[in-house]
Order: structure tokens, then sequence, then C-alpha cells
């Protein structure tokens, strides 16, 4: 018996049936916990959808097709370290406001690249703006509820604050001091081959 022709990706198909088998039943006892989780998740992610959807309305967020449009064009390079080079440019805004810039877009793509490596590249790029988006929103919701005034969340800054500083300082102060050449490389792995 033949069946078809269908869509299948980008042509059309036709199948031939060999054999029919009903269908089992017996196996639906064991799959309920995980259809059960499966539909627990799909909910909490439509939910998830609807707030960040509610608060993308609520501060009138607004994407430059156009700027993500040429960062995809270079998404070729997303490992090289110029396409971590980007400008100032707002890609995404809240009420004309910019609270994502083409540089922190770059940035977020490549360091996300490096740890989703068969993630095909555009999506890795929509991710990372919506990471970057859901952020600021979360974070203007929470300076709106006055979370910012709790106490509990002022140490925490104040821890932040200190491991911010030390990490910059070491950067500025040490780190920019240390300078490798290419032939101390070579000449430390030409003496070190062996071990």
């Amino acid at each position: 018996e033949l069946i078809g022709p269908f869509p299948y990706r980008a042509v059309y198909c036709i199948m031939r049936v060999e054999e029919t088998a009903p269908a089992d039943t017996a196996e639906l006892a064991g799959m309920r916990g995980y259809i059960e989780a499966m539909l627990r998740d799909t909910k909490k992610l439509d939910e998830w959808n609807k707030l960040v959807q509610n608060l993308g309305g609520k501060y009138g967020l607004e994407v430059d097709s156009t700027a993500m449009t040429e960062i995809a064009r270079s998404t070729a390079s997303v490992l090289d370290s110029t396409f971590q080079r980007g400008s100032d440019r707002p890609v995404a805004k809240f009420s004309g406001t910019p609270v994502v810039s083409e540089l922190e877009l770059r940035q977020e793509t490549a360091h996300s690249a490096m740890s989703q490596a068969t993630t095909a590249i555009d999506t890795l790029l929509y991710k990372s703006l919506n990471k970057l988006v859901e952020d600021q929103l979360l974070y203007r919701a929470g300076l709106e509820s006055k979370l910012d005034t709790l106490s509990s969340i002022n140490r925490r800054l104040e821890s932040t604050k200190d491991s911010v500083l030390i990490e910059v300082y070491l950067k500025e102060t040490v780190a920019s001091r240390i300078k490798f050449n290419h032939d101390e490389f070579q000449q430390y792995y030409d003496e070190n081959q062996d071990k």
C-alpha cells in the first residue's frame, strides 16, 4: 500500500507501508511521569514567555532588526576575536533608551558559542539577545518593585562590588604588566617537549 505524497523538508515523499501494528498502550503507564514532567516544563516555559512578553510591552522593547541582520552576516567568524569587536550601537532599547549594545551582544554570542558548539550560530545570536534583554527586563522590574532597598540586597551588592573591584585592580595592575612573546613560548615548548 502506498501513502502520500506528503511534504518532508524541501520535497514531497511517497511511502510504501509493508506492515502495520496496533498501538502499544502498555507502556503508557511507564511513560506517565515523563509525560507529566514534559507538560509541567512546557507550562513553566509558557508562563515565563508570557512574563517576558508582558515586561517587554510594558517597557517598550524595540529591537533593531537591521543591526541584528548585520551581526548575523558576520557570525561565520564568531570564534574569532574580530567578531567580538562591536560598537555602542544599540541593538535593543526600552522606550528609546538603549539597553543592549552591538558589542555586548557580540561578546555574549561568542561566549555562548564556546560552550554550545553544536547549536546553530543564528540560534545562539537570538538566544544571546533574549538573555541580555530578559536580564534588563527583570532588572527594571526589580527596581520598580523597590527590591533594591532591601537590606539583604544591599549586602549582596556590597559583596559583589568588592569582588569586581578586586578583579579590576588585578587586571589593571598585575595582568597588564605581564607580557608574553612568541619566541619565549616557542623556546619553552622546544625545551619541554619530552615532558
